[in-house]
């Protein structure tokens, strides 16, 4: 179950926080995760997709906007969450847009906002993102590459649905997980990253017998899931009991079938095969002029993403240089770069399997 986490919206149901905090309590409350239990009494789990709304035109229709604005209101909810026992995760929702267009952006490459975006959020919140939904499920082949080198999970996938803003005619409508082609988002391919359906509970699109596929195939002994999704500033309590209810319906009617309620993650995880192994950790080695990292195992990306601050406040990424040593090493040179002095310095990095460390440099 994957909410797009966009915050209130005064052209929505919850046109205000007031009303999108409401709607989540009642919402993610112990006793209504109780009800949605799976076969060994697993409690719901939601993974909340967060945006960042940073267009001003965003403000015309009562959009939360600023960086983090939407971020800070939920961390603290899932950390109280997961503190409780319930396995909710936060992750990574991106709408790309024109910071002077009210209309979103259909090209990856035009103001890519998405590099300041996932900077920031490393060196103001200590968190590098492993999975992503697409902002209007929209992705193109730009896109799919930029994603290859750093995010290993996609939940973007809602085939076989096309609207004004997205087509997925093309992907694969089995409960099955795919890695796209390097060109075709849609087509089964080599890419590294893994490819999840979730498909709109708000609009009709998640019937009986969607869920009544996947547990055929589970049935059959395939690897099945089933997943939809919906938003906050929407009638949260109503489509989620509405979806939860018909997968219960339909566990019913397959007694033989146990399902489980489970994250984003650990779906994507057990549907790759890709298991966890040691803690993920970066280490460096700080020289006057430069630092070295390295890892402590083998990274989902082609280096670590280094985001900076200078003194003039402008946040900045560095591609650093790869050593030609037998360990992995990537060397950043701090304190020769051109520009304003950079004052503040992390680094990041993920796993296939989904594991992300943060380390501090300046």
């Amino acid at each position: 179950m994957n909410i797009d986490t966009e915050g209130p919206t005064t052209i929505r149901h919850n046109k205000d926080w007031d009303a999108v905090r409401g709607e989540v309590a009642s919402t993610t409350s112990a006793s209504f995760r109780a009800r949605f239990a799976d076969s060994n009494g697993r409690p719901a789990v939601f993974n909340w997709f967060v945006v960042h709304w940073i267009a001003e035109h965003h403000r015309g229709i009562g959009r939360d906007v600023g960086f983090h604005r939407i971020l800070d209101e939920y961390v603290p909810r899932v950390a109280d969450a997961r503190k409780a026992g319930f396995e909710d995760e936060l992750h990574w929702h991106y709408h790309h847009v024109h910071l002077n267009d009210e209309y979103d952006n259909r090209n990856w490459l035009d103001t890519p906002m998405y590099d300041e975006i996932i900077s920031r959020v490393l060196l103001e919140r200590d968190y590098f993102p492993t999975c992503y939904r697409a902002g209007n499920t929209w992705e193109d082949t730009a896109a799919s590459q930029w994603l290859e080198q750093w995010i290993p999970f996609d939940f973007s996938n809602r085939s076989p649905q096309r609207g004004f803003n997205f087509d997925w005619s093309n992907a694969p409508t089995a409960w099955s997980i795919y890695s796209p082609d390097t060109v075709d988002v849609q087509r089964e391919g080599t890419q590294r990253r893994v490819m999840g359906r979730s498909i709109s509970i708000e609009n009709g699109w998640f019937r009986q017998e969607e869920v009544e596929a996947a547990f055929l195939r589970a049935r059959g002994g395939e690897d099945s899931y089933v997943s939809f999704f919906t938003h906050d500033y929407n009638e949260m309590t109503r489509y989620i009991e509405e979806g939860l209810s018909l997968v219960a319906k339909v566990a019913r009617e397959f007694p033989e079938v146990s399902f489980h309620n489970v994250s984003a993650l650990e779906a994507m995880r057990q549907l790759s095969h890709r298991e966890i192994g040691s803690e993920l950790r970066l280490s460096c080695e700080k020289t006057k002029t430069h630092v070295d990292l390295w890892a402590n195992q083998p990274i989902f990306n082609p280096y670590p993403w280094i985001a900076v601050r200078r003194m003039s406040g402008e946040v900045d990424r560095l591609i650093p240089e790869r050593l030609h040593v037998p360990r992995p090493t990537w060397r950043v040179h701090l304190s020769t770069m051109q520009g304003s002095p950079i004052v503040q310095a992390a680094a990041a990095c993920t796993t296939p399997e989904g594991q992300s460390t943060v380390l501090r440099l300046l």
